[in-house]
């Protein structure tokens, strides 16, 4: 009797252990569910308020960052579940703030749009003779630029992954990207206003992204906290005290045999 009120104890004792983690992981599982609710209000009401502000304005900006705001608390509320680390997770969401200001402040200041004015006077010069509509000078530059950075970026990152195929995708896909990316940051006048929503929504892209990483950092096991959820101390207590009754019953039999 006593060693079977002592499992009791324990298997007490560690399902006890185990109901505070399911707890925790019931909390982080309702505030997921509780911001992917809310998301889609967002942004199914936002969208009407759209539409009646399209008229007038504009509230798409709202939603967009709103909804990027929900994706990134459902993924940090994910990894927390899993026990991701703290410091890598704080880190991302620091990372992603420094990039949407600089983002932000580029644009406000149109300090692409400047550089490729000035370089298209330069191409005025007898040195070049190349003459530019002003109308169009900048964001031709953008696009010549664009095009020709990011498409250099695809050919060594992809062409590192996928060999020829994947160097010559990353060509052809960076040059397109990098073309509109151009046109868009140097052909076009930013508000500070518009600025800053384009800076909060790369930031609140980058968020969820950056979180990620967590995933991969060293010595972090993502399944290490569900294992909690097995009683295996109760487990491997009963399979010792069914090991030592199996051998103390074979010793009784040998004792028994031999009268």
């Amino acid at each position: 009797m006593r060693l079977a009120q002592s499992h009791i104890a324990l298997a007490k004792t560690e399902l006890g252990e185990i109901l505070g983690e399911i707890k925790g992981i019931a909390a982080y599982a309702g505030m997921i569910v509780a911001v992917a609710i809310f998301m889609g209000v967002l942004v199914s009401v936002g969208s009407i308020l759209f539409f009646g502000e399209w008229l007038f304005g504009s509230m798409g900006w709202g939603i967009a960052d709103g909804a990027l705001l929900c994706i990134g608390l459902i993924v940090l509320f994910a990894l927390r579940i899993v026990e991701a680390p703290v410091g890598r997770v704080m880190l991302a969401f620091f990372v992603s703030l420094v990039i949407g200001v600089l983002v932000a402040v580029a644009l406000g200041s149109n300090i692409a749009r400047t550089l490729a004015h000035n370089a298209a006077d330069q191409l005025r010069t007898p040195s070049y003779n190349i003459n530019l509509d002003p109308a169009w000078d900048a964001a031709i530059v953008g696009v010549v630029v664009g095009a020709v950075i990011v498409a250099i970026l695809g050919l060594l990152v992809l062409g590192r992954l996928g060999g020829l195929g994947g160097a010559l995708f990353g060509f052809v896909a960076g040059a397109i990207f990098g073309a509109l990316l151009g046109w868009a940051v140097a052909g076009l006048t930013f508000s500070w206003q518009g600025a800053a929503a384009i800076g909060v929504m790369v930031g609140l892209l980058c968020w969820p992204l950056l979180m990620a990483r967590a995933l991969l950092a060293k010595g972090f096991d993502p399944t290490a906290r569900f294992r909690r959820l097995y009683p295996q101390q109760s487990y491997d207590a009963a399979m010792e005290t069914k090991a030592w009754l199996e051998d103390e019953w074979a010793k009784r039999r040998a004792k028994l045999g031999n009268r």
